[in-house]
């Protein structure tokens, strides 16, 4: 049994949630059985690719993890949260667990067995001020970037001016109203294709707009065909950045959350995505240079004509499944 430790529900965790997921299939095709441990405040999707799933409480997370990786003989266990702290790796080390951890600061101390980091830039060097346990292996960049299964699309013949937008699964205060309202504003945008939970507050707001070029698409999974009809994105640095940088799609990267931050710089550093930084600041005069560079770059290419550094090969959910076995 291979265990994996994170949090999921309608406003946050998505990420945490389509890799572990997609890390669990491919466990699953194999014949190995995984389950799922989450807080009492989490909400599975379904259909999932986990064997099981059990619940623990928050207020003792790390404990009551071990305990239940103890009870159902999980065999490696891999967590993605954010609070996986030197105190949290005491407690599992104490319980002689075979685990590893996603992490996003490379900062602090990191005494699993393993450590992914996804970040597209993330090198070696990041980690040297940090404390690593003696047999601790690191696993670094976007090759490591677990997906749901995606096919490549074919592009659309009348791609030119639309725009896929999307600031993750949660609901976004209102920022994707703004966002969609700047980009109406820009002469060279033809279309607004619109990603977003149905419970967005800026659904509503979009609605009654009544805007000809903004198209909602509410609670769908179906990123490839929306893919296929624009010339480019924008987007946070989330997972989605990971999926469309797998389907060729260029884009305009930004902000909303700490942990986004970093990731959104190295999209720029590898392969020169715009970064417009904190989108909830976000200016039309910014905007429109960042569209400008992403639609026509310096040698005379559209977005949608260029080669794209594709640096995500929808081959990491095997690699982790590898790696979680072996460490079993």
């Amino acid at each position: 049994m291979i265990g994996f430790r994170f949090n999921v529900s309608s406003r946050v965790g998505h990420g945490h949630f389509v890799r572990c997921n997609a890390i669990a299939n491919a466990l699953g095709s194999q014949g190995i059985q995984t389950v799922a441990i989450l807080d009492e405040s989490s909400e599975l999707p379904c259909p999932n690719s986990f064997s099981k799933f059990v619940t623990i409480s928050a207020e003792n997370d790390a404990q009551e993890t071990a305990i239940q990786c103890k009870t159902l003989n999980v065999t490696s266990l891999l967590v993605d949260h954010y609070h996986c702290d030197l105190d949290y790796q005491q407690v599992l080390i104490g319980y002689d667990i075979c685990w590893g951890q996603y992490d996003f600061y490379c900062d602090g101390h990191y005494l699993g067995h393993f450590v992914i980091n996804i970040n597209p830039a993330a090198k070696l060097v990041w980690y040297q001020e940090c404390s690593l346990g003696v047999n601790t292996k690191l696993f670094l960049g976007a090759t490591y970037a677990a997906l749901k299964s995606l096919d490549t699309p074919k592009k659309s013949s009348n791609s030119d001016g639309s725009v896929l937008l999307c600031v993750g699964a949660g609901d976004d205060n209102g920022l994707l109203s703004y966002l969609s309202e700047l980009l109406c504003q820009l002469s060279s945008i033809q279309r607004i294709h619109i990603i977003c939970n149905s419970a967005s507050t800026s659904v509503k707001t979009i609605q009654l707009r009544n805007n000809e070029k903004e198209q909602l698409h509410l609670d769908t999974s179906n990123i490839n065909h929306i893919a296929s009809l624009c010339q480019f994105a924008v987007i946070t640095a989330g997972t989605l950045a990971f999926e469309l940088n797998y389907l060729g799609l260029p884009f305009v990267i930004g902000y909303i959350a700490e942990n986004q931050q970093k990731l959104a710089q190295s999209w720029e550093d590898s392969i020169n995505a715009p970064n417009v930084g904190n989108l909830k600041h976000l200016t039309l005069s910014s905007l429109s240079e960042a569209v400008d560079q992403l639609i026509l770059s310096p040698d005379g290419k559209k977005a949608d004509e260029k080669v794209a550094y594709r640096l995500v090969d929808g081959q990491a959910a095997k690699r982790i499944a590898k790696v979680l076995y072996s460490c079993s």
